[in-house]
């Protein structure tokens, strides 16, 4: 592939993926990046776009390659002192109980226990959909009553 064939990949990939891209990366700093760092890290994505093997899923590439560039920019996180620890613990447990059974379950299956959503299903004997949407809700809830909380 000559070098204006390469180009143009690049614009489509970019075309097709850039701005979904920026978001996931967005999303992924949660804040912790300014905006230039992730503007850097989505160029370096597809400069280097280049060397693809052949047969392979470029979308998958991309996000892998974002994901590992933009965790390596994170600054650690500082280690929490034990009141801290107990301030969080106790925060969360607040929340745990204004949810309602079904939804602590599958957060406590999938978050506390390690499950994926399909381990969970089968614990839960439902269907794989079913645990994934009880999932997203029980999150849904949380962030209503973070929401709550700030206001």
């Amino acid at each position: 592939m000559n070098t204006r064939d390469s180009v143009t990949v690049r614009h489509q990939l970019w075309a097709d993926n850039g701005p979904m891209l920026r978001r996931f990366v967005e999303r992924l700093a949660a804040g912790q990046l300014d905006q230039a760092v992730i503007e850097e890290i989505v160029s370096i994505v597809f400069e280097r776009i280049g060397n693809v093997p052949p047969r392979t899923d470029v979308k998958t590439l991309l996000f892998k390659r974002a994901f590992f560039l933009t965790k390596k920019r994170i600054p650690p996180q500082p280690e929490l002192t034990p009141e801290e620890a107990a301030s969080l613990r106790a925060e969360v447990g607040n929340l745990l109980d204004q949810l309602s059974p079904p939804e602590v379950e599958i957060i406590r299956l999938i978050d506390m226990d390690g499950h994926t959503a399909e381990s969970a299903a089968r614990v839960l004997h439902v269907n794989p959909i079913t645990a994934a949407w009880r999932y997203r809700k029980a999150y849904s809830h949380i962030r209503r009553l973070c929401r709550a909380k700030k206001t």
